[in-house]
């Protein structure tokens, strides 16, 4: 369908030291969208099984890359990250998707995995501001998915 629900999060600061703002927006916004589809589980009685991400990066950005793959992978979150390169230019360096596998895993019967999240990296804010210190992080969550994704729970 053309119409579709969809969970927005935004954050926008001035940069600072170490990739701070990036990392507090992306821990922020992926607890929330984690948080969403745990209630949505509850509500809906789905079991939606283990959730992954991929990390896509722009070549040059290895280090915010390992600091990413790092709180994602973290106690906090606790995703199997996955890593690539980044092929679009829409993206400021870093896309990250999150996935829920189907009944069987991505490689099971029921075949693939099924993206549920996006969060991206833009230059938006600092393009409006003419400050390249400006920094803003997005994310979506495909609501309309949750209740027909995962398996019926147990």
């Amino acid at each position: 369908s053309q119409h579709f629900r969809l969970f927005c999060l935004a954050d926008a600061a001035f940069g600072r030291a170490g990739h701070a703002v990036e990392l507090e927006a992306i821990g922020r916004q992926f607890t929330a969208i984690l948080t969403t589809i745990a209630t949505a589980g509850s509500q809906y009685d789905r079991d939606y099984g283990r959730i992954s991400a991929l990390l896509e990066t722009a070549p040059g950005r290895d280090g915010l890359a390992d600091r990413v793959t790092d709180l994602l992978a973290g106690p906090a979150l606790g995703l199997d990250v996955e890593r690539g390169v980044l092929r679009s230019a829409y993206y400021d360096g870093v896309r990250i998707q999150l996935f829920i596998d189907g009944p069987g895993g991505p490689d099971g019967p029921d075949g693939d995995r099924s993206a549920i999240a996006d969060l991206g990296l833009f230059d938006w804010v600092g393009q409006l501001l003419g400050d390249r210190r400006a920094r803003f992080i997005a994310s979506g969550l495909g609501l309309q998915l949750l209740p027909v994704l995962g398996h019926p729970a147990r």
